[in-house]
């Protein structure tokens, strides 16, 4: 008896009570439930006890440092939207995300690039063109009864091409940056 009443008092610890970090969680990332797992300590145990999901899910993490994996992600530790702070360098653009496959690739802070046909070439002669990017944060509405939600990104463009980014969006596909047949224009 001692010892059942010993393990259900070890519960009330804190820590116990959130959810931890699945991988490292960075600035502005939005928290998804892949993001999140039960503690270790807890493997025997209901999560009846744990953070609301509500609390955490589509949340960003305000954090300026990153949630490393095992640490518990509690809800101080998360925004309501997404820091949107940039350097006086960039203009931010945000690109509607149709194919939503991609989201599970980009996280903030990752290196993309638009890349699209130059509009102000001559016609015979089109060119492509790749613009340097990075992902700020992704903003999503929370999923409707169908089960779909809509998400954009939310780019970082340096200030020089973000006029001509603005101005041919709808022409521009984006590109996870590793590929390294891309030439930036």
């Amino acid at each position: 008896m001692i010892f059942i009443t010993g393990k259900f008092a070890w519960l009330d610890h804190a820590p116990v009570r959130k959810y931890v970090a699945a991988r490292e969680l960075v600035h502005n990332h939005r928290i998804e439930m892949v993001d999140l797992r039960l503690p270790r300590e807890l493997s025997d145990h209901l999560g009846f006890y744990l953070d609301v999901k509500t609390s955490i899910e589509g949340k960003y993490v305000k954090a300026t440092r990153p949630i490393a994996v095992d640490q518990p992600v509690s809800a101080g530790e998360l925004a309501e939207r997404p820091d949107m702070q940039v350097p006086n360098t960039v203009h931010v653009i945000v690109f509607p995300l149709p194919d939503l496959r991609i989201i599970n690739l980009l996280d903030a802070g990752v290196s993309v690039a638009l890349v699209g046909q130059d509009p102000d070439s001559k016609p015979d002669q089109k060119k492509d063109v790749a613009i340097d990017a990075t992902v700020h944060a992704l903003l999503c509405d929370a999923p409707s009864n169908a089960g779909a939600k809509n998400c954009a990104a939310i780019l970082q463009v340096p200030k020089e091409r973000s006029q001509f980014v603005t101005k041919n969006l709808t022409g521009l596909r984006l590109v996870l940056r590793s590929d390294p047949q891309l030439t930036v224009h």
